[in-house]
């Protein structure tokens, strides 16, 4: 996902723009009477192949050129920013190498 709140109408607004293949997960739920309701996400990353590098960054912007050379090459990027999203990508996949 991508943070498209310098560019959106609703600029306090948490916006982000889902890019292609994302997998979300429902963090929370709200009903609230006579409101909207609310539903919170959080994206998983997953890979979209079987060649893969797992990016562990809690900055992982900074690297977007280098992971964009990598996906043009045919290489999947899978960027988490957290030990936490990191377990539980690789608890869903079977990793070749996982180096510290």
């Amino acid at each position: 996902a991508r943070d498209i709140s310098p560019i959106s109408v609703f600029p306090k607004e948490q916006e982000v723009l889902l890019m292609p293949y994302s997998a979300l997960e429902v963090v929370k739920a709200e009903h609230h009477k006579g409101l909207p309701d609310m539903i919170y996400l959080r994206e998983i990353p997953v890979p979209r192949g079987n060649k893969v590098v797992f990016w562990v960054d809690d900055n992982p912007e900074n690297n977007l050129g280098i992971m964009h050379e990598l996906e043009k090459k045919g290489i999947s990027c899978v960027a988490c920013v957290s030990t936490k999203d990191a377990i539980r990508v690789m608890s869903n996949y079977r990793w070749l190498l996982h180096m510290d």
